[in-house]
């Protein structure tokens, strides 16, 4: 494994000190890097450096790290030098996919498939925007939006599929509280639900803040699920 640079240890410290990155986190982030070969604070791909940058700003732990695996999947290739191509996360045969970002990939103990995909909200929200995740993998399913906001005890989230008349309902704290759970009893209809829709709108109550609005594009979700229909066990649409 490359060692990372000087630049990019110094822009790793000054995230940590900062509070942003925690223990787990840095390990994964540095990773991330010396395997690209880049530096985050001078990545020769704006794409890539986006991406990360996204990635930094979440504050749920699980969240952060799944959008680390998005962002690694873009880098999965090394030409005969031994240099890092960048690749499409996208395939190139799937257009109309929307504002979405997925990858899939193995577990690389058990070798089952898995599938990521999150799209970030369109309403700002003080510059930590909400953003949706799907993991499917062949013995577990999660739905969730990693708000970035401390929501204390609050799970009471409210949601409008489409413009179809808002729902309110209790889901499922992230350890952290800064996410919630689409409870899993509902998830598989949530999921097949939100594929005949084009957007989907979101809103919670942080702890002594005021509401936080998400409005996720839902665009192109079902060219994007319907390789994966089986993993994620959809209902027919």
């Amino acid at each position: 494994m490359k060692a990372l640079n000087t630049g990019t240890s110094s822009c790793l410290s000054d995230l940590v000190h900062d509070g942003v990155l925690g223990r787990n986190s840095l390990l994964r982030l540095a990773l991330l890097l010396a395997s690209v070969g880049i530096g985050m604070c001078c990545a020769k791909s704006a794409s890539a450096q986006d991406s990360i940058a996204r990635c930094v700003s979440i504050k749920n732990e699980v969240a952060r790290l799944n959008c680390y695996d998005a962002a690694a999947s873009s880098f999965a290739d090394v030409d005969r030098e031994g240099r890092p191509v960048e690749i499409p996360t996208k395939p190139t045969v799937a257009d109309g996919t929307g504002k979405w970002n997925y990858q899939s990939s193995s577990d690389p103990l058990t070798d089952e498939a898995v599938f990521t995909a999150y799209v970030t909200s369109d309403y700002p929200s003080a510059g930590r925007d909400p953003i949706l995740f799907v993991r499917c993998k062949s013995n577990s399913i999660d739905a969730y939006i990693a708000w970035n906001e401390y929501l204390s005890d609050n799970t009471t989230v409210t949601v409008r599929f489409g413009d179809d008349e808002p729902e309110t309902s209790n889901w499922a704290s992230a350890v952290d509280e800064t996410a919630t759970f689409v409870p899993g009893g509902r998830l598989q209809a949530f999921l097949t639900r939100m594929m005949t829709v084009d957007k989907l709108t979101a809103r919670i109550q942080p702890y002594r803040e005021g509401p936080v609005t998400a409005v996720f594009d839902l665009t192109g979700m079902k060219t994007v699920f319907d390789p994966y229909r089986d993993l994620c066990r959809l209902e027919n649409s």
